[in-house]
């Protein structure tokens, strides 16, 4: 399989833009986000100072794994879509 940069730079806006998109996750004290993979957690403070970057949580692990998984589906209906429109190409 060849790496395309373009499908590559879609699937991480693809993530990233889920990630506002698809439900949260309440989990105790903390607000989980992310699709497929929940990779960013908010964390409930009844602190009135508290901010954003404080009360956070990025797994970049997991976020890693959320871009390969939407490019592999991309690249996946790319093929599929290429052959089906164009059949005598091979490969």
């Amino acid at each position: 399989m060849k790496f395309d940069r373009k499908l590559f730079n879609w699937s991480a806006w693809i993530a990233l833009v889920l990630t506002y998109i698809v439900p949260y996750q309440i989990d105790g004290l903390a607000v989980k986000c992310g699709f497929p993979i929940r990779f960013w957690k908010i964390y409930i403070n009844n602190t009135p100072n508290s901010s954003l970057l404080n009360s956070s949580s990025l797994n970049l692990l997991e976020l890693a794994i959320n871009i390969l998984i939407i490019y592999l589906i991309i690249s996946i209906i790319n093929k599929l879509y290429i052959k089906l429109k164009n059949p005598s190409v091979v490969g």
